[in-house]
Formats: structure tokens, C-alpha cells, sequence
């Protein structure tokens, strides 16, 4: 079934019907800056505008500090130096962050090179110009992959991956490491009050998981264990938080982990919640281009795992929702991976209908266990590793509310010679048109929220494309396409994670995204604009008729969601959506005219005016 047919020349005529949508919003890169072996996970501070990068490789292994300018360039600090951790055995500084209380310390994750039998450590470090300096390091879980502070700072939260080493029963265990701070006012307390006591790390194994919880809808990539060892194979990724909750991307099980930080069930983890298949129309094969030159052909129906990596929250109508860049993954071995043509697949099972060819369906690259459940060498269903898309959830029950759907239709309307590009490798010819499309796509891997002007807004960035997406998300159920941005050809290349900054945080005085790319490791910054506030709207019965002896009127109406408070005359009224305020009416006037004003968060008003009467007089 063929959904669309784009040539270049075609999606160079389409481009500017994108771009109205946009109106005046935009992304702008203000600068860029190079950091040898590092560019990959970013954050920031207000604390003196600090910047800071993870690094790990011939450059040495740390955290690389700067200082971010009001013309938002980036000038580079100092350089923490981790290199000592483990006796030198380190295979990777993978994530940092910085206190978001402003407390002089940042923590970094790090790797050991025998990741597999030895747990992993968080170090924390001042990050103080003339005082940086490794503060402590306490032990976590195996293989800590990404690190955040809660939003509240009281907290520091470790995802650790327990990636996929030798399989079976002896792996180690993924898990979420929870390290308190209660009692940190300062950097200097740091060393004296925390030890390894303060760290809480909870694994998958039954005696963590709350009433009702269990592993036996989670996808594993590995089927050697036995009974009891399930909790081996559960791989989270990467952490958002709020309402007391972590939400845990479980990338390889495909599923969404929610553990608990209060209550009666702290520390345990109170549900996980299966992604299942999503249906897109994707181009899946890189041997596809008609006689005319590069074609994309992006007319393939088949389903995806989410497979999420990156995960953001917010909350929106009293409701949190979780969004998810859904990237996909293979093993370390690549042991699940498997072309839709392969000569290990024999064929396909009784009333399936597959295209085999290159041309369509046989170079696509699919998740094997799902693709040929029962391992006959029959395929039972096409199911592709992530989605090319990002997904927003309920998270309270898991439940599905949007998907973008493939981003491929789009990207190539946008950037017409960048499609299905990969921008982190030359070998093979894949950094041609069309090479990644049997493999995962753009892949979508960073994302973020923030909030402008009071209108919600998602960016996503395309690790092998490069693109960086902005979507409107006032409407969760309906994520709308703004604008975009792709400095691929500038040499920033694979975005891993995005940094959000609002305006008021922002040197710059503008809304701001700090980038990072992973392959040849730059920090882009970014300024964003977004759509202009909206006024607030209010309702109100503009006569009111009151009694003769009334000496007090109830005004009553209602506002628009923006509102955040309502004056009636020089009142506060009880309410905002729905909104009311008693009003003194002296006995001796025989009217009264009430201004009603609704203010927005922005600042901006709405007006009305209502007159009140006494009955039988004028």
C-alpha cells in the first residue's frame, strides 16, 4: 500500500507550506562549541550560568564546565577530573547534572570498564569557579547510564542500565538508584554527611516490586535464564520525576517503570506499564530508488515497539503525562537483530503475506524474538525496533494519548537531501539518501519540555538525521509541528539530549535549548521563540438585580485555563475557571459598576463590567 511517493524536487515545492505553519516561532543557533570526547550529556545551573558536559575518552574522563554568555556563546571552565575512579578501569562518564538549588555541586555517573561485576558510582564535585573539586563518590547500581536531580533538589536519581553483558543467569541487574540529600544545604556538607548509606538502589526482583507488579509482559532479549532470574534482563534507561514518582524508560522491555518516593510504598516500584506495538508507515528499505534518482518511498505499514529512550514529563488540566523519544535498540551483540530477508528466515507462517524483496520489506532490520515468536524460522509479523516517532502517555495509567507518527514524511519535506541520513558513520555508503531507512530511521533520541509564553512545547532531536523538532503540546492529544532546525551539515552531528531554559533562567533573556552532540562532540545553544501569550478569556452576567436591604452581592462567572486570579472592583475572587467574590453594596446607592479583570501568568488581562441594581430603584 503505497502512502506517499516524494521526490526532492516535489518536497522542495512542499517546504513552504510547513513553514507557514510556523508563523514567528523559531529555533536560532547562536553558537557552537567543540569539547574533545564529550558533547553528549548536557545541563545548567543558574549558579553562575554553569554549563556542564560529560567527557570519556583519550581527552581523559570528567566533567568539562561553562560558563554561558548573555550572547550565548559558551566559554569554557574547568575540567573535573574523574580518571582516578575504579584505578583508572573506566569505560565511561555517561551522564552528569547539575543541583538545580544552586548549591555548588554537580554529580556525574561513571562506568567501570568491568561493568558487568562491579556497581557503578556517582561522584559529586563543586562546580565553583576557583574551588571545583571531587566532593565524594558513593556506589550505586550496575551500569549507571543517566543521572537527574529531583525537582525538588531533595533527591538524586540514577538510572542503571545493567546493560546485556553474557546473558543467562549471571548478569547483573538493572536498577534505579535513589540517594538522599536531606540535610545538604551546601557543597561543603557534602563530603561529611553522605556515605553509602544514603543510597537506596532498587532492582526488579519480586521483593521491590509493589502489590499487583510483575515482569510477565515485559520483552527481554535475552531467553536463557531461568525461573527467578527475569529481573537480570530489565534495562532502565533513562528518568524523569514529579508527584513523587520516577518513571523509568525500560528501552530493551519496552515497557515504562513507575517507583514510588512517599507513602506507604516508598521505594518500591507501584507499576510498570508494557508500550505494546504501534502501527507507522515508514520507508524501509535503502534499495528502493526509482530510474530518475534518489526517490523515497515511504509507503511500508508495518508495526514498531516503542523501545523509548529519553522520557520528559509535565503536568497539563491537573493530569501528568509522560513523553517518549522513541528510538529502538538492539543488544550489545546484536543477537536479536535480523533483515526481514535473511536466509535464516525460511519463510512465513500459514496466511501471512510479507514482501521479502530488498525493494520493500527484505532490508529491514526487525526485532527477531517478536518478528518469529515461536523461533520455527517462520514469520509470524513485521514488529521494527522504536517507532520514528515520539509518544506522549498518561502516566498514571500507561495508557496511549498521541503519537506523532513516523517523522520520516515530514523530514524529508524539511530537509529533502538528509533523508534517512546517518550522520555518525561513513562506512557503507550510509551516509547517503535512504541509508538508514532499514535501521531505525532518524532515530528520535533527545527530548524535552518547557514552557513559553504559557504555551507547552516538545523538542525532539533525530540522532542519525540530525533535525531538531519543535511541537506545539497545549493539547496533549494533539502534538502539532511548529518548526525545525538541522546544523548537520555544519558538523553538529547526533544530538543526544536536549536542555531546556526558560527565559527567566536564561542569560540570554531568551528561551534557550542547550544541545548536545554525541559525534564529534559540540554543545550547540539554541534561541527558541514561541507563539505569543494568550489573553485570558472571563465570562460574566453583565446585570445582576439585587435586593432592596442587600448589603453584599455574589458575583459569579468563569475564566479561561490561563487565567491564574480574577478581581472583582479591588477583590480577590474564590477561583479561577470558576470563579466568585461577595461585593459590599452600600445601602445607599442604588447601582453599582464592578470591574471584572482575569489575569494570565504572562500578565495579560481580560475585562468586563458588570452593574448591579437594587430592585425598585433608579
Amino acid at each position: 500500500m503505497k502512502r506517499s511517493l516524494i521526490q526532492s524536487t516535489v518536497a522542495i515545492l512542499a517546504l513552504g507550506a510547513f513553514a507557514s505553519t510556523a508563523r514567528s516561532q523559531s529555533l536560532t543557533l547562536e553558537s557552537d562549541i567543540t569539547i574533545t570526547d564529550g558533547g553528549e550529556i548536557i545541563s545548567f545551573t543558574t549558579d553562575g550560568d554553569t554549563v556542564a558536559s560529560n567527557v570519556g575518552g583519550l581527552a581523559g574522563f570528567g566533567v568539562q564546565l561553562y560558563t554561558l554568555n548573555a550572547d550565548g556563546t559558551l566559554t569554557a571552565r574547568e575540567f573535573v577530573d574523574l580518571a582516578s575512579q575504579f584505578g583508572g578501569a573506566i569505560a565511561s562518564v555517561s551522564s552528569v547534572a547539575l543541583d538545580p538549588l544552586n548549591r555548588g555541586f554537580g554529580v556525574a555517573s561513571v562506568i567501570p570498564t568491568a561493568n558487568g561485576t562491579t556497581q557503578g558510582v556517582v561522584a559529586f564535585f563543586n562546580y565553583r569557579a576557583g574551588s571545583v573539586v571531587v566532593l565524594d563518590t558513593l556506589t550505586v547500581g550496575f551500569h549507571p547510564d543517566s543521572v537527574i536531580f529531583s525537582r525538588d533538589g531533595s533527591k538524586v536519581l540514577v538510572a542503571n542500565e545493567g546493560e546485556f553483558t553474557s546473558g543467562g543467569d549471571t548478569d547483573a541487574p538493572g536498577s534505579v538508584s535513589i540517594i538522599n540529600l536531606s540535610g545538604i544545604a551546601a557543597a561543603g556538607d557534602v563530603a561529611a554527611a553522605l556515605d553509602n548509606m544514603d543510597v537506596t538502589t532498587i532492582d526488579f526482583s519480586p521483593a521491590n516490586l509493589g502489590p499487583g507488579v510483575d515482569l510477565d509482559d515485559l520483552r527481554f532479549n535475552d531467553d536463557t535464564f531461568t525461573a527467578g532470574n527475569a529481573h537480570r534482563h530489565v534495562e532502565p534507561e533513562y528518568l524523569s520525576e514529579g508527584d513523587g514518582k520516577v518513571y523509568a524508560t525500560l528501552q530493551e522491555n519496552n515497557a515504562i517503570a513507575e517507583i514510588s518516593l512517599t507513602g506507604p510504598q516508598a521505594n518500591k516500584i507501584t507499576a510498570i506499564f508494557p508500550l505494546g506495538t504501534i502501527t507507522q508507515t515508514i520507508d524501509a528499505s535503502d534499495r528502493d530508488n526509482g530510474s530518475n534518482g534518489p526517490t523515497a518511498l515511504i509507503d511500508d505499514i508495518v508495526k514498531g515497539i516503542p523501545m523509548p529512550d529519553t522520557v520528559t514529563s509535565f503536568v497539563s488540566g491537573g493530569v501528568r503525562y509522560l513523553v517518549t523519544a522513541n528510538e529502538g535498540d538492539f543488544r550489545p551483540d546484536d543477537a536479536d537483530r535480523i533483515r526481514i530477508g535473511d536466509a535464516a528466515f525460511t519463510g512465513v507462517e500459514t496466511g501471512v503475506t510479507i514482501d521479502r524483496s530488498n525493494a520493500v520489506l527484505g532490508r529491514l532490520r526487525v526485532v527477531r524474538d517478536l518478528s518469529d515468536p515461536d523461533d520455527d524460522g517462520l514469520i509470524d509479523d513485521v514488529i521494527m525496533p522504536g517507532t520514528r516517532s515520539f509518544s506522549v502517555w498518561n502516566a498514571s495509567t500507561g495508557a496511549l494519548v498521541a503519537d506523532t507518527g513516523s517523522f520520516e514524511e515530514l523530514l524529508l519535506t524539511l530537509s529533502p537531501t538528509l533523508h534517512n541520513m546517518n550522520g555518525e558513520s561513513s562506512s557503507n555508503g550510509t551516509t547517503t539518501f535512504d541509508g538508514r531507512s532499514p535501521d531505525k530511521g532518524p532515530e528520535p533520541e533527545a527530548i524535552a519540555t518547557g514552557s513559553i509564553n504559557g504555551h507547552r512545547y516538545i523538542f525532539v532531536a533525530m540522532e542519525r538525521q540530525g533535525a531538531i523538532l519543535m511541537y506545539n503540546l497545549d493539547n496533549p492529544a494533539d502534538p502539532t509541528f511548529v518548526t525545525s532546525i538541522n546544523n548537520l551539515t555544519d558538523g553538529l552531528v547526533a544530538p543526544e539530549s536536549i536542555t531546556f531554559l526558560p527565559a527567566s533562567d536564561s542569560p540570554t533573556g531568551e528561551p534557550t535549548l542547550l544541545v548536545g552532540y554525541e559525534v564529534g562532540g559540540k554543545i550547540g545553544v539554541y534561541t527558541v521563540e514561541g507563539e505569543p501569550a494568550t489573553p485570558p478569556t472571563v465570562t460574566v452576567r453583565p446585570k445582576i438585580k439585587a435586593g432592596a436591604k442587600t448589603k453584599q452581592v455574589v458575583v459569579n462567572g468563569t475564566a479561561s485555563a490561563n487565567t491564574t486570579q480574577v478581581f472583582v472592583g479591588n477583590k480577590l475572587a474564590r477561583g479561577t475557571a470558576n470563579w466568585s467574590a461577595k461585593v459590599p453594596f452600600p445601602l445607599n446607592r442604588a447601582s453599582l459598576s464592578l470591574k471584572v479583570v482575569a489575569t494570565s501568568a504572562e500578565g495579560l488581562r481580560a475585562t468586563k463590567t458588570v452593574v448591579v441594581r437594587r430592585s425598585g430603584r433608579r
